[in-house]
């Protein structure tokens, strides 16, 4: 679980790509998601950093972003949300909106 300002977030997407991702541990799609992107970090730590929002714990976080579904994933670059969704997707296709999102 992360504990960062926004502001900081934001910041650090200035020196490397960031994943963040938002969810709840109870939530089935939730854990398929997390599993997903634990094994993503492995991969692509060097090109990206990978950034885990439990949303029961950090409630903020949900007004903050303007996250109103569960799972949620923000690809941040340079300061800025650049891509955005909402549920789980295959790993592969996650895969490939970082890479052509991210560079």
């Amino acid at each position: 679980m992360e504990n960062l300002s926004l502001e900081a977030l934001l910041d650090l997407s200035l020196k490397k790509p960031i994943v963040a991702y938002f969810i709840v541990e109870w939530l089935g799609m939730c854990f398929v998601l997390d599993t997903y992107m634990k094994e993503m970090e492995a991969s692509w730590q060097e090109q990206v950093s990978f950034h885990r929002f439990d949303t029961d714990l950090l409630d903020d976080w949900k007004d903050k972003f303007s996250i109103q579904n569960l799972p949620t994933t923000l690809l941040i670059r340079n300061g800025e949300i650049v891509y955005q969704f909402e549920g789980v997707r295959s790993k592969s296709l996650i895969e490939s909106n970082i890479r052509d999102y991210l560079g």
